[in-house]
């Protein structure tokens, strides 16, 4: 993600198994990479996301999302989230 500019949004996507629950983690502290535009702490920002996620199947079997652990801080909008 280095060579990537820290003030766009780049959408990641993740394939799932149809069964079961699957643990998804994503963590940024703070001074890990370089500071973003967009990030309103002098050493970046943070953000800390876990959540149990199921892929959808065909017919009546629904997405579910459960979740853990969401917190960020020292930026201006949103870093992470998901649909």
């Amino acid at each position: 993600m280095r060579n990537y500019d820290s003030g766009y949004w780049h959408p990641v996507t993740v394939g799932l198994p149809k069964r079961g629950y699957n643990k998804i983690k994503v963590s940024v502290e703070l001074n890990m990479w370089d500071k973003p535009s967009w990030a309103t702490h002098s050493d970046g920002f943070t953000c800390n996301m876990e959540i149990w996620a199921t892929a959808h199947g065909w017919g009546t079997t629904n997405a579910e999302t459960i979740c853990l652990n969401y917190t960020y801080a020292h930026c201006n909008s949103n870093p992470c989230g998901w649909m």
